[in-house]
Protein backbone atom coordinates (compact mmCIF):
# COMPACT_ATOMS: atom_id res chain seq x y z
CA UNK A 1 0.00 0.00 0.00
CA UNK A 2 1.43 3.07 -1.00
CA UNK A 3 2.05 5.96 1.57
CA UNK A 4 -0.67 8.85 1.99
CA UNK A 5 -0.67 12.46 3.12
CA UNK A 6 -2.03 12.78 6.99
CA UNK A 7 -3.92 15.52 5.90
CA UNK A 8 -6.12 13.62 3.22
CA UNK A 9 -6.10 10.99 5.00
CA UNK A 10 -8.11 13.16 8.28
CA UNK A 11 -10.37 14.44 5.30
CA UNK A 12 -11.24 10.99 3.91
CA UNK A 13 -11.79 9.61 7.17
CA UNK A 14 -14.22 12.73 8.14
CA UNK A 15 -15.83 12.18 4.67
CA UNK A 16 -16.80 8.70 5.73
CA UNK A 17 -18.00 9.15 9.37
CA UNK A 18 -21.21 11.56 7.65
CA UNK A 19 -22.06 8.78 5.58
CA UNK A 20 -25.21 8.60 7.83
CA UNK A 21 -26.38 12.53 7.79
CA UNK A 22 -25.33 12.56 3.56
CA UNK A 23 -28.29 14.35 1.42
CA UNK A 24 -29.59 12.53 -0.79
CA UNK A 25 -31.31 13.27 -4.04
CA UNK A 26 -34.66 14.73 -3.26
CA UNK A 27 -37.12 11.89 -4.50
CA UNK A 28 -40.34 13.43 -5.76
CA UNK A 29 -43.25 12.41 -3.68
CA UNK A 30 -45.89 10.28 -6.17
CA UNK A 31 -49.64 11.50 -5.68
CA UNK A 32 -51.95 8.90 -4.59
CA UNK A 33 -53.54 7.05 -7.49
CA UNK A 34 -57.40 6.87 -7.10
CA UNK A 35 -58.73 3.56 -7.08
CA UNK A 36 -61.54 2.50 -9.28
CA UNK A 37 -63.87 1.54 -6.55
CA UNK A 38 -63.90 4.61 -5.46
CA UNK A 39 -65.05 6.55 -7.85
CA UNK A 40 -67.95 9.15 -7.54
CA UNK A 41 -70.50 10.70 -10.17
CA UNK A 42 -68.76 14.07 -11.00
CA UNK A 43 -71.17 16.94 -10.61
CA UNK A 44 -69.21 20.31 -11.74
CA UNK A 45 -69.43 22.01 -14.97
CA UNK A 46 -68.00 20.55 -17.82
CA UNK A 47 -66.75 23.12 -19.55
CA UNK A 48 -64.84 26.77 -19.18
CA UNK A 49 -62.00 29.07 -19.36
CA UNK A 50 -58.82 28.03 -18.67
CA UNK A 51 -56.38 30.44 -20.57
CA UNK A 52 -53.61 32.94 -19.17
CA UNK A 53 -55.41 35.71 -20.69
CA UNK A 54 -58.84 34.30 -19.56
CA UNK A 55 -61.06 33.43 -22.81
CA UNK A 56 -58.07 32.45 -24.82
CA UNK A 57 -58.23 28.62 -23.84
CA UNK A 58 -61.64 26.98 -23.13
CA UNK A 59 -61.85 23.81 -22.12
CA UNK A 60 -65.16 21.44 -22.15
CA UNK A 61 -65.35 17.23 -21.52
CA UNK A 62 -67.73 15.23 -23.64
CA UNK A 63 -68.40 12.15 -23.32
CA UNK A 64 -65.63 9.30 -24.79
CA UNK A 65 -67.11 7.04 -27.27
CA UNK A 66 -63.79 4.78 -26.73
CA UNK A 67 -63.42 5.43 -23.43
CA UNK A 68 -63.38 2.50 -20.90
CA UNK A 69 -62.31 2.06 -17.49
CA UNK A 70 -62.36 -1.77 -16.80
CA UNK A 71 -61.26 -3.67 -19.91
CA UNK A 72 -62.18 -6.98 -18.21
CA UNK A 73 -65.51 -6.04 -18.58
CA UNK A 74 -68.66 -5.18 -15.81
CA UNK A 75 -70.68 -1.98 -15.84
CA UNK A 76 -68.66 0.91 -17.35
CA UNK A 77 -69.03 4.72 -15.52
CA UNK A 78 -69.48 7.27 -17.92
CA UNK A 79 -65.52 8.34 -19.55
CA UNK A 80 -64.52 11.79 -20.81
CA UNK A 81 -62.55 13.04 -23.42
CA UNK A 82 -60.65 16.63 -22.11
CA UNK A 83 -60.82 18.93 -25.29
CA UNK A 84 -58.68 21.96 -25.27
CA UNK A 85 -59.08 24.97 -27.60
CA UNK A 86 -57.65 28.43 -28.52
CA UNK A 87 -54.33 30.06 -28.43
CA UNK A 88 -51.63 31.09 -26.38
CA UNK A 89 -50.91 29.83 -23.06
CA UNK A 90 -53.20 28.23 -19.92
CA UNK A 91 -53.31 30.08 -16.66
CA UNK A 92 -50.68 28.43 -14.24
CA UNK A 93 -52.52 29.89 -11.49
CA UNK A 94 -55.96 27.11 -12.22
CA UNK A 95 -53.69 24.63 -11.53
CA UNK A 96 -52.21 24.92 -7.93
CA UNK A 97 -53.29 24.48 -4.53
CA UNK A 98 -51.89 25.91 -1.50
CA UNK A 99 -53.19 23.33 0.02
CA UNK A 100 -50.63 21.08 1.49
CA UNK A 101 -52.20 18.01 1.40
CA UNK A 102 -53.35 18.54 -2.37
CA UNK A 103 -50.72 20.84 -4.17
CA UNK A 104 -52.10 20.25 -7.23
CA UNK A 105 -55.98 20.98 -8.41
CA UNK A 106 -57.70 21.68 -11.89
CA UNK A 107 -60.92 23.55 -13.55
CA UNK A 108 -61.96 19.51 -14.39
CA UNK A 109 -60.36 17.95 -10.90
CA UNK A 110 -63.75 16.34 -10.30
CA UNK A 111 -63.60 14.41 -13.70
CA UNK A 112 -59.87 13.39 -13.54
CA UNK A 113 -60.76 9.98 -12.61
CA UNK A 114 -62.82 9.25 -15.68
CA UNK A 115 -61.09 11.30 -18.56
CA UNK A 116 -59.37 8.53 -20.36
CA UNK A 117 -58.41 10.92 -23.24
CA UNK A 118 -57.17 14.60 -24.18
CA UNK A 119 -57.50 16.84 -27.39
CA UNK A 120 -55.20 19.82 -27.20
CA UNK A 121 -55.96 22.21 -30.39
CA UNK A 122 -53.20 23.50 -32.85
CA UNK A 123 -52.78 27.28 -31.34
CA UNK A 124 -51.44 26.49 -27.60
CA UNK A 125 -48.31 27.06 -26.93
CA UNK A 126 -47.98 25.43 -22.88
CA UNK A 127 -48.90 23.15 -20.99
CA UNK A 128 -48.13 24.72 -17.95
CA UNK A 129 -46.91 23.44 -14.63
CA UNK A 130 -49.05 20.51 -13.32
CA UNK A 131 -51.35 21.36 -16.68
CA UNK A 132 -52.44 17.91 -17.26
CA UNK A 133 -51.72 16.22 -13.66
CA UNK A 134 -53.76 13.49 -11.95
CA UNK A 135 -55.53 12.45 -15.09
CA UNK A 136 -55.09 8.61 -13.63
CA UNK A 137 -56.95 6.75 -16.43
CA UNK A 138 -55.31 8.67 -19.42
CA UNK A 139 -53.69 5.83 -21.40
CA UNK A 140 -51.88 7.87 -24.41
CA UNK A 141 -51.71 11.44 -25.25
CA UNK A 142 -50.27 13.56 -28.86
CA UNK A 143 -49.35 17.12 -28.17
CA UNK A 144 -50.08 19.42 -31.19
CA UNK A 145 -46.96 20.99 -32.91
CA UNK A 146 -47.27 24.75 -31.12
CA UNK A 147 -46.62 23.15 -27.88
CA UNK A 148 -43.32 24.60 -27.15
CA UNK A 149 -42.69 23.82 -23.39
CA UNK A 150 -44.06 21.07 -20.85
CA UNK A 151 -44.34 22.63 -17.35
CA UNK A 152 -42.79 21.37 -14.77
CA UNK A 153 -44.77 18.12 -12.96
CA UNK A 154 -47.09 18.89 -16.22
CA UNK A 155 -48.06 14.87 -15.82
CA UNK A 156 -47.37 14.00 -12.47
CA UNK A 157 -49.68 11.57 -10.93
CA UNK A 158 -50.88 10.23 -14.88
CA UNK A 159 -50.22 6.79 -13.51
CA UNK A 160 -51.58 4.21 -16.35
CA UNK A 161 -49.87 6.80 -19.75
CA UNK A 162 -48.00 4.62 -21.41
CA UNK A 163 -47.49 6.94 -24.82
CA UNK A 164 -46.49 10.24 -25.46
CA UNK A 165 -45.98 11.75 -28.75
CA UNK A 166 -44.52 15.25 -28.65
CA UNK A 167 -45.02 17.77 -31.50
CA UNK A 168 -42.80 19.42 -33.81
CA UNK A 169 -42.23 22.95 -31.73
CA UNK A 170 -41.56 21.37 -28.27
CA UNK A 171 -38.00 22.85 -26.73
CA UNK A 172 -38.58 22.54 -23.10
CA UNK A 173 -39.52 19.72 -20.86
CA UNK A 174 -39.59 20.95 -16.95
CA UNK A 175 -38.46 19.43 -14.03
CA UNK A 176 -40.87 16.10 -13.01
CA UNK A 177 -42.44 16.63 -16.10
CA UNK A 178 -43.29 12.92 -16.40
CA UNK A 179 -41.13 11.78 -13.45
CA UNK A 180 -42.68 9.06 -11.19
CA UNK A 181 -45.07 7.29 -14.20
CA UNK A 182 -44.92 3.83 -13.73
CA UNK A 183 -46.20 2.61 -16.92
CA UNK A 184 -44.57 5.36 -19.51
CA UNK A 185 -42.72 2.97 -21.95
CA UNK A 186 -42.42 5.41 -24.65
CA UNK A 187 -42.51 8.88 -25.76
CA UNK A 188 -41.11 10.14 -28.79
CA UNK A 189 -38.69 13.65 -28.85
CA UNK A 190 -38.87 15.38 -32.18
CA UNK A 191 -35.79 17.83 -33.12
CA UNK A 192 -36.24 21.05 -32.01
CA UNK A 193 -36.22 20.11 -28.39
CA UNK A 194 -33.63 22.17 -26.44
CA UNK A 195 -33.33 20.99 -22.68
CA UNK A 196 -35.30 18.49 -20.42
CA UNK A 197 -35.63 19.80 -17.09
CA UNK A 198 -34.21 17.87 -13.72
CA UNK A 199 -35.72 14.72 -12.86
CA UNK A 200 -38.05 14.39 -16.32
CA UNK A 201 -38.11 11.00 -16.73
CA UNK A 202 -36.91 9.91 -12.83
CA UNK A 203 -38.95 6.64 -12.03
CA UNK A 204 -40.76 6.19 -15.36
CA UNK A 205 -41.04 3.18 -17.35
CA UNK A 206 -38.77 3.56 -19.79
CA UNK A 207 -36.30 1.21 -21.74
CA UNK A 208 -35.47 2.96 -24.49
CA UNK A 209 -34.73 6.82 -25.40
CA UNK A 210 -33.49 8.44 -28.45
CA UNK A 211 -32.30 11.80 -27.76
CA UNK A 212 -32.68 14.65 -30.92
CA UNK A 213 -29.55 16.44 -32.21
CA UNK A 214 -31.39 19.83 -31.31
CA UNK A 215 -30.48 18.87 -27.92
CA UNK A 216 -28.64 21.37 -25.70
CA UNK A 217 -29.48 20.56 -21.38
CA UNK A 218 -29.77 17.56 -19.72
CA UNK A 219 -31.18 18.24 -16.19
CA UNK A 220 -29.78 16.62 -13.17
CA UNK A 221 -31.49 13.19 -12.75
CA UNK A 222 -33.12 13.52 -15.49
CA UNK A 223 -32.94 9.94 -16.46
CA UNK A 224 -32.41 8.23 -13.09
CA UNK A 225 -33.74 5.47 -11.74
CA UNK A 226 -34.63 3.82 -15.12
CA UNK A 227 -34.07 0.69 -17.01
CA UNK A 228 -32.60 2.33 -19.92
CA UNK A 229 -29.15 0.14 -20.99
CA UNK A 230 -28.15 2.36 -23.92
CA UNK A 231 -27.79 5.82 -23.71
CA UNK A 232 -26.30 8.01 -26.98
CA UNK A 233 -25.57 12.07 -25.89
CA UNK A 234 -26.23 13.72 -29.14
CA UNK A 235 -23.46 16.50 -30.69
CA UNK A 236 -25.05 19.75 -29.35
CA UNK A 237 -25.48 18.62 -26.08
CA UNK A 238 -23.63 21.80 -24.41
CA UNK A 239 -24.76 21.53 -20.14
CA UNK A 240 -24.74 18.58 -17.95
CA UNK A 241 -24.26 19.45 -14.45
CA UNK A 242 -25.10 16.23 -12.28
CA UNK A 243 -25.25 12.43 -13.35
CA UNK A 244 -28.36 12.79 -15.23
CA UNK A 245 -28.78 8.47 -14.90
CA UNK A 246 -28.36 8.47 -11.45
CA UNK A 247 -29.40 4.56 -10.48
CA UNK A 248 -29.97 3.61 -13.71
CA UNK A 249 -29.58 0.60 -15.05
CA UNK A 250 -26.87 1.54 -17.88
CA UNK A 251 -24.00 -0.66 -19.10
CA UNK A 252 -23.23 1.68 -22.51
CA UNK A 253 -22.72 5.21 -22.81
CA UNK A 254 -21.89 6.98 -25.93
CA UNK A 255 -21.43 10.47 -27.11
CA UNK A 256 -21.31 11.72 -30.80
CA UNK A 257 -17.74 12.07 -31.89
CA UNK A 258 -18.73 15.73 -33.08
CA UNK A 259 -19.65 17.15 -29.40
CA UNK A 260 -17.44 19.75 -28.58
CA UNK A 261 -17.89 19.94 -24.35
CA UNK A 262 -18.42 16.03 -23.55
CA UNK A 263 -16.99 12.26 -24.75
CA UNK A 264 -17.38 9.19 -23.71
CA UNK A 265 -14.57 6.35 -22.66
CA UNK A 266 -14.47 2.75 -21.30
CA UNK A 267 -18.59 4.02 -20.29
CA UNK A 268 -17.13 7.07 -18.32
CA UNK A 269 -19.06 10.08 -19.16
CA UNK A 270 -16.27 12.94 -19.12
CA UNK A 271 -16.54 17.32 -19.79
CA UNK A 272 -13.82 18.12 -22.00
CA UNK A 273 -11.73 21.61 -22.22
CA UNK A 274 -11.37 23.32 -24.97
CA UNK A 275 -8.48 21.32 -26.07
CA UNK A 276 -10.53 18.56 -25.87
CA UNK A 277 -8.55 17.49 -22.25
CA UNK A 278 -11.11 15.77 -19.63
CA UNK A 279 -12.29 18.11 -16.95
CA UNK A 280 -14.55 16.39 -15.31
CA UNK A 281 -16.11 12.74 -14.77
CA UNK A 282 -20.08 12.86 -14.87
CA UNK A 283 -21.29 9.73 -14.82
CA UNK A 284 -20.21 6.19 -15.48
CA UNK A 285 -22.61 3.08 -16.99
CA UNK A 286 -23.05 1.31 -13.63
CA UNK A 287 -24.28 -1.80 -14.96
CA UNK A 288 -21.69 -2.84 -17.25
CA UNK A 289 -19.34 -5.95 -16.31
CA UNK A 290 -16.34 -3.99 -16.01
CA UNK A 291 -14.44 -4.87 -12.52
CA UNK A 292 -11.94 -2.45 -13.09
CA UNK A 293 -11.24 1.08 -14.67
CA UNK A 294 -8.82 3.60 -15.14
CA UNK A 295 -10.32 7.81 -15.38
CA UNK A 296 -8.33 9.74 -17.47
CA UNK A 297 -5.20 10.98 -16.09
CA UNK A 298 -5.71 15.26 -16.88
CA UNK A 299 -9.15 14.75 -15.33
CA UNK A 300 -9.22 17.29 -12.21
CA UNK A 301 -12.81 16.03 -10.99
CA UNK A 302 -14.96 13.51 -10.08
CA UNK A 303 -18.58 15.06 -10.49
CA UNK A 304 -21.03 14.00 -7.46
CA UNK A 305 -22.50 10.63 -7.51
CA UNK A 306 -20.39 9.77 -10.72
CA UNK A 307 -19.75 6.20 -9.63
CA UNK A 308 -22.56 6.23 -7.75
CA UNK A 309 -23.96 2.02 -6.87
CA UNK A 310 -21.45 0.67 -9.73
CA UNK A 311 -21.59 -2.66 -7.62
CA UNK A 312 -18.90 -4.48 -10.48
CA UNK A 313 -16.47 -2.07 -10.23
CA UNK A 314 -13.80 -3.54 -7.29
CA UNK A 315 -10.43 -1.23 -8.78
CA UNK A 316 -10.14 2.47 -10.11
CA UNK A 317 -7.20 4.09 -11.09
CA UNK A 318 -7.80 7.84 -10.10
CA UNK A 319 -5.55 10.28 -12.20
CA UNK A 320 -2.41 12.05 -10.59
CA UNK A 321 -4.13 15.61 -11.60
CA UNK A 322 -7.01 14.69 -9.65
CA UNK A 323 -8.30 17.79 -7.38
CA UNK A 324 -11.62 17.30 -6.68
CA UNK A 325 -14.08 14.18 -5.80
CA UNK A 326 -17.60 14.58 -5.40
CA UNK A 327 -20.47 14.19 -2.76
CA UNK A 328 -20.75 10.21 -3.48
CA UNK A 329 -19.18 10.12 -5.91
CA UNK A 330 -18.22 5.95 -5.45
CA UNK A 331 -21.03 5.35 -2.59
CA UNK A 332 -22.33 1.73 -3.01
CA UNK A 333 -19.07 0.50 -4.96
CA UNK A 334 -17.71 -2.51 -3.92
CA UNK A 335 -14.02 -1.50 -3.98
CA UNK A 336 -11.34 -3.01 -2.98
CA UNK A 337 -8.44 -1.00 -3.88
CA UNK A 338 -7.95 2.63 -4.43
CA UNK A 339 -5.42 5.14 -4.39
CA UNK A 340 -5.64 8.65 -3.85
CA UNK A 341 -3.03 10.98 -5.17
CA UNK A 342 -2.09 13.63 -2.86
CA UNK A 343 -3.26 16.50 -5.68
CA UNK A 344 -6.65 15.73 -4.16
CA UNK A 345 -7.78 18.83 -1.87
CA UNK A 346 -11.88 18.37 -1.34
CA UNK A 347 -13.35 14.96 -0.54
CA UNK A 348 -17.35 15.19 -0.50
CA UNK A 349 -19.25 14.16 2.22
CA UNK A 350 -20.37 9.85 1.91
CA UNK A 351 -17.90 10.26 -1.05
CA UNK A 352 -17.12 6.23 -0.35
CA UNK A 353 -20.27 5.61 1.65
CA UNK A 354 -21.27 1.71 1.74
CA UNK A 355 -17.57 1.18 0.06
CA UNK A 356 -16.01 -1.94 2.43
CA UNK A 357 -13.57 -0.76 4.65
CA UNK A 358 -11.63 -4.08 6.05
CA UNK A 359 -10.69 -4.32 2.23
CA UNK A 360 -10.29 -1.32 0.90
CA UNK A 361 -6.95 0.66 0.25
CA UNK A 362 -8.07 4.03 1.02
CA UNK A 363 -7.87 5.86 4.46
CA UNK A 364 -10.34 5.09 7.25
Amino acid sequence: MRKRGKTLSLLLAFSLALGSFCPMPTSLTPLKMVQAAELEDPTEPTSGNCGKQGDNIKWSLEIDPDGMLYPDGGEQPDCYRLTLTGTGELDESLFLNTDAQRPNTSPWYNYREVITSVSISEGITSICGYGLADLCSLKSITLPDSISSVGDFAFVGDSLLETVICGKGLKTIGEGAFADLKSLSAIRLNEGLAEIGTSAFSRSALKEISLPESLATIGNWAFSQLQLSYVRIPKNVEQILYNPFLDTLLQEIQVDEDNQHFFAENNILYEKRENGIPERAIAYARCNPATSIIIRPETKTIGEFAFHDAENLASVTLPPALSDIGQEAFSGCQLEELYIPDSVKNIGNCAFLGCPPEKSGYPR
